[in-house]
């Protein structure tokens, strides 16, 4: 910190200094103010007496003229009243411009600061020269002759005087004003010069009264300000390390790696590094069970057992939980970095103890190799993800990313670059599976699924794609083009009068808790005409139990005063309690086709379709299974009171003219059937 005597010294040198400082610039200024002055004075005198001087040659032109007039034997009295006139101006604008520099010169005349020369006073006024009075000696006997008639000027020039031929040669008043421009000059140049050397004066005084305050008055401060600058600069790189490190651990943090990361990828330009994550498996049970303190006490032995196996330039850091990272520099080969996965596997396995207790802990790692220069981080990190994902669903527990897993990530990186181009293309269609009524086997509505006809790899089943284009977080700009499609050809099939009463879109949580579902629904419906009773949108089960259940149940709620159907998709597979059933409107309970497909074969699953159809009908709900392909599932369904079906029995999903074409032909079948059922009862 600056002392106390620092700033003493300050207060009592300061005023000096400044004072100093003041009258310099007051000098400064005034010497400026002089020099400009003087300057000023100069430039008007040398543009008067260059005035003065062409005033000076165009009277003795015009008086050269006259004399050549007059001389000439031929001439009349006439032909001198041009000349005679241009004479006379001449002689009165030399006049003036005399009077005019009298009048400055007299003003100036006596004054320090007048910056007119003594010699050019001189020549004005003082022997050899006097010039002032030679002009107006000129100018009189100038005016004189103009006055002259023909006869008197003949006369008169025959008596011409040695001031008239001095006034006339190249050596009079010519030289002396060829003296006095040249001292005018010289005087300017010299007031340069002297101005110079003042200003030079001035700023080297500035200078040493500057380098005398920093000497005597800042030195000290500039001195104990470097020492306070060091003390911050060490501070500063305390909070760097503060903020780049994990407090518990003492390893690095999620920023920091993030940073070597970075430059591992911007450095390594033959890619021989590695990234390794490893995740606990059991963190969660001991901090539940044994509290925080035994919680933070197992992520520091982690801590500890990953750094012993790593090699000492390998960079280890905490990201966050129980997720630990390892950038390994010099990995090359696959084997290298499965031999130093299986390690950190190895030392995370081990038993811990707390207290008296010995818990069996475990770990999941997964890793990827830099494989090529120049890599990106992102991409390399989701390599690695990959990789520990795999792991966490293999038998060892360990995985080093493969050509497989870049494929597969490759390929959903593919999907996902093409999916703007095909969304905008319209390169994604819907097939339709029909829903049939069991009472009496009449088409109730259909079931859009999505597919994706590509222009190189053909028609493509959601599998292929749905995955990526979900992890990718374009599932909102998917559906909402399949609503639209799905709207238009619902309008298309009640304007030619197919017996379809609705079409089922399946709704992902994405557009529920985003809010977005209802504003699209509503204008897909305002804009092809369409009451909300003939969309029934499908939500899966889990969707109950999302972070955003309070807000998908009421988009879900408006959607229902809509009078959009609402389903419950794939009912039975998931954690809901039968509580949740409450918290939303709801019209169709789906059963999910792995309980259908076991009708017959397997007890439990004939029961589970038997309590959730009782549970329905209670509830006064619809129920609709999915996935029939038998006539013996049909039968147990019909007795359980299921009234819709779905299912290969019946048909797959079809193109929209497909669909079309196998509506009409399964209605004519069952008109037919029925005509005939009537026929065979009247003639019995």
């Amino acid at each position: 910190m600056v002392s106390i005597a620092h700033i003493r010294l300050v207060r009592q040198n300061y005023a000096l200094a400044i004072a100093i400082l003041v009258a310099l610039a007051i000098a400064s200024a005034t010497l400026m103010h002089w020099a400009l002055k003087v300057q000023s004075a100069n430039v008007e005198l040398s543009l008067l007496s260059s005035r003065q001087a062409q005033a000076f040659a165009s009277l003795k032109s015009a008086t050269g003229v006259f004399i050549q007039a007059v001389e000439h034997p031929s001439t009349v009295e006439d032909q001198l009243v041009e000349i005679r006139q241009r004479l006379e101006t001449e002689a009165r604008e030399l006049d003036s411009i005399n009077i005019e520099i009298r009048t400055f010169l007299a003003a100036r005349k006596g004054l320090f600061q007048s910056g007119i020369s003594q010699t050019v006073l001189d020549i004005y006024e003082e022997r050899p020269h006097r010039l002032s009075h030679w002009l107006e000696v000129v100018v009189w006997r100038m005016k004189g002759l103009a006055k002259l008639n023909l006869t008197e000027a003949r006369y008169f020039l025959r008596n011409w005087s040695s001031v008239d031929v001095a006034f006339l040669s190249e050596k009079g008043l010519s030289r002396s004003f060829g003296i006095l421009l040249a001292e005018i000059e010289k005087t300017s140049r010299d007031l340069v010069v002297q101005l110079r050397t003042a200003q030079f004066v001035l700023t080297l005084t500035t200078l040493l009264v500057l380098l005398g305050e920093v000497a005597l008055i800042f030195g000290p401060m500039v001195r104990s300000l470097r020492e306070e600058h060091a003390r911050a600069e060490e501070k500063t790189k305390e909070l760097n390390r503060l903020a780049f490190t994990d407090g518990l651990t003492g390893l690095a943090n999620r920023t920091a790696f993030r940073r070597a990361l970075e430059d591992a990828c911007r450095s390594q330009s033959d890619g021989s590094f590695a990234l390794i994550l490893c995740d606990l498996d059991r963190f969660k049970a001991v901090n539940d069970g044994f509290g925080h303190a035994a919680g933070d006490a197992l992520l520091q032995e982690m801590a500890r057992r990953i750094s012993s196996v790593v090699r000492p330039d390998d960079f280890t850091a905490r990201l966050g939980g129980d997720e630990f990272a390892v950038l390994a520099a010099g990995l090359k080969q696959e084997a290298d970095l499965t031999h130093m996965i299986a390690a950190i596997r190895s030392a995370t396995a081990k038993p811990w103890r707390w207290g008296d207790v010995e818990i069996d802990v475990s770990s999941a790692v997964g890793g990827a190799l830099c494989a090529t220069p120049g890599e990106d981080p992102d991409r390399l990190l989701a390599y690695a993800d990959l990789a520990l994902y795999d792991a966490k669903s293999g038998d060892y527990h360990l995985k080093v990313f493969d050509k497989g897993l870049k494929d597969e990530r490759d390929r959903e990186a593919a999907i996902l670059r093409e999916l703007s181009g095909a969304l905008a293309n319209g390169e994604f269609e819907l097939h339709y599976q029909p829903k049939v009524r069991v009472r009496d086997g009449a088409v109730v509505g259909v079931e859009a699924l999505v597919r994706w006809r590509h222009p190189e790899r053909g028609l493509l089943q959601p599998g292929a794609f749905l995955g990526a284009v979900q992890r990718g977080g374009r599932m909102v700009d998917l559906t909402r083009a399949l609503i639209e499609t799905a709207g238009r050809d619902m309008a298309s099939w009640r304007r030619k009068g197919l017996p379809i009463d609705h079409v089922a879109v399946n709704m992902p949580e994405s557009m529920l808790s985003s809010r977005i579902c209802l504003p699209v629904v509503a204008s897909m419906l305002a804009r092809h005409g369409l009451p909300g009773s003939v969309l029934a949108v499908e939500i899966t089960e889990d969707v109950l139990l999302s972070r955003a259940a309070d807000t998908i149940a009421g988009v879900v709620n408006d959607l229902s005063a809509l009078g959009v159907q609402i389903a419950f998709d794939d009912f039975g597979t998931g954690f809901a309690s039968l509580s949740h059933l409450r918290s939303f409107t709801f019209d169709q309970v789906k059963i999910d086709r792995s309980f259908i497909s076991e009708i017959g074969t397997g007890t439990a699953s004939q029961e589970i379709v038997r309590s959730i159809s009782s549970l329905a009908r209670a509830l006064g709900k619809d129920v609709v299974a999915e996935g029939v392909e038998t006539e013996a599932q049909l039968a147990f369904l019909a007795a359980e009171g299921c009234g819709i079906v779905q299912g290969f029995l019946f048909s797959g999903a079809l193109p929209r003219a497909d669909l079309e074409a196998w509506v009409l032909r399964h209605e004519a079948q069952r008109h037919a059937s029925q005509v005939g059922a009537v026929q065979k009862v009247a003639s019995g």
